[in-house]
């Protein structure tokens, strides 16, 4: 049900503007990570690269690494299985969610 769902709402535009490049025209990841200021929890489902299709899922090991080395204070946890983490385990989702707020609140990282 959920994929009809995200399928009935897609917006087509966004491939369009991934493909010819203008979704990431004139922005630099690397530079945006390095910006950040605030704590980062990072749950990471592991993706893989397709020859023909590239990346299927969000983050790769490499991509991971790249974050680690760039975001000062990150947390990450690895949540094996698919990219919808907060649909297919959203208990395990909301426990880490939840588990990193109390480490904001009790090292007094909250505003």
């Amino acid at each position: 049900r959920a994929g009809c769902k995200f399928l009935s709402e897609y917006d087509v535009d966004f491939s369009r503007a991934t493909l010819n490049g203008d979704l990431g025209r004139d922005f630099s990841p690397e530079e945006t990570l390095k910006r950040i200021k605030c704590p980062v929890l990072l749950l990471w489902a592991h993706a893989t690269r397709h020859e023909t299709w590239g990346i299927i899922g969000a983050l790769d090991e490499n991509d991971l690494q790249r974050i680690v080395a760039l975001v000062k204070d990150l947390q990450v946890v690895d949540i094996p299985g698919a990219h919808e983490i907060h649909m297919v385990q959203p208990s395990r989702y909301i426990e880490e969610v939840t588990k990193f707020a109390g480490w904001l609140k009790v090292e007094k990282k909250l505003p």
